[in-house]
């Protein structure tokens, strides 16, 4: 499916990264990708609105790579849908929806390879590992409700430990992989979220269809853990981590999850949010916090999302 390999070797890969001014994650990534010995494979870069200078890079290092351009932001879940389109009008069979922070091992590919000959596996979740400590494990599973995720194996030892192939109830966020017919069945993105609480959203709503999830430990990552602009802790997750966690609380929860999602918003998120402010004194979450509870009541009286984000965008405080 690329110029290095066998365009008939099955399952062949979409492999799909998101560019927003993040030009050397994004180049990094794919070579990680790329030094896979499983060969079946296209890259794909959706730029959302970048500067010319972060697009000419992208174009410089990763020439194989299929680029589009949306133009502008579009968020990750409808940027991203942009390119599973593409990868699903190419005839790929799995999808992988990969941050840009990541890097993977040599064998990702082939791991998830083996496990997508199930044919009842309708999605894979790679084993999380830290990138500044890389024997420490971030995901190895888990389970998500409207409510809650738990994360299996976090923190533990990843060489301390035997780990095995299973089902989950919990895709891993930062490398989503999806088999195309998954995609094609129920949709891309839910791109009412923008950005943040997509993987919880899609994993609910393919739990919801009874398709299963595969861990995949042998398939690794390793995350900077969003140190690229929108990870936790940041003005972005102060507005996009408080409302979109009620969005999928209510459309997922029953009436008593609905209330508790709110109740723990109140108790936990909101205060959580004064404190990073105070923490790395930006006001900047303050505004993200006031522009979401505005937005539950009356989206119409908030900016558009993009606007949010560029507003929000954890650079050196305003």
């Amino acid at each position: 499916m690329n110029e290095h390999g066998n365009a008939t070797e099955r399952p062949g890969f979409g492999l799909l990264l998101l560019n927003w001014n993040d030009h050397v994650n994004v180049v990094a990534c794919a070579e990680s990708l790329l030094a896979n010995d499983y060969r079946a494979a296209r890259l794909y870069v959706i730029d959302n609105g970048s500067r010319p200078e972060s697009v000419r890079f992208v174009q410089k290092h990763l020439p194989t790579a299929i680029l589009m351009e949306n133009g502008k932001n579009l968020g990750f879940c409808a940027g991203f849908n942009v390119g599973i389109r593409r990868a699903l009008a190419d005839d790929v069979d799995v999808v992988c929806v990969m941050n840009s922070d990541l890097r993977v091992g040599q064998d990702f590919l082939q791991a998830l390879a083996k496990e997508f000959r199930e044919t009842a596996i309708a999605a894979a979740a790679p084993m999380e590992l830290d990138y500044f400590e890389p024997e420490k494990v971030l995901f190895a599973g888990g389970r998500v409700d409207p409510l809650l995720n738990r994360r299996e194996g976090f923190g533990a030892i990843v060489s301390e430990r035997l780990w095995s192939p299973s089902d989950t109830s919990m895709l891993c966020g930062p490398a989503m992989v999806f088999r195309a017919d998954t995609l094609r069945a129920l949709g891309g993105f839910d791109e009412r979220l923008f950005f943040g609480g997509e993987d919880h959203e899609m994993t609910l709503r393919i739990l919801t269809a009874g398709m299963r999830i595969r861990f995949v430990p042998e398939a690794k990552v390793w995350h900077k853990r969003g140190l690229t602009g929108g990870g936790g802790g940041t003005p972005l997750m102060a507005f996009f981590g408080v409302r979109n966690y009620l969005l999928v609380a209510r459309w997922y929860g029953s009436p008593i999850q609905k209330l508790a999602a709110l109740g723990l918003t109140l108790a936990i998120r909101i205060p959580r949010v004064f404190v990073q402010t105070i923490a790395q004194r930006d006001i900047r979450h303050l505004r993200g916090l006031l522009w979401s509870v505005t937005w539950l009541v009356n989206p119409n009286l908030v900016p558009p999302d993009d606007e949010v984000a560029k507003a929000l965008v954890n650079t050196a405080p305003p």
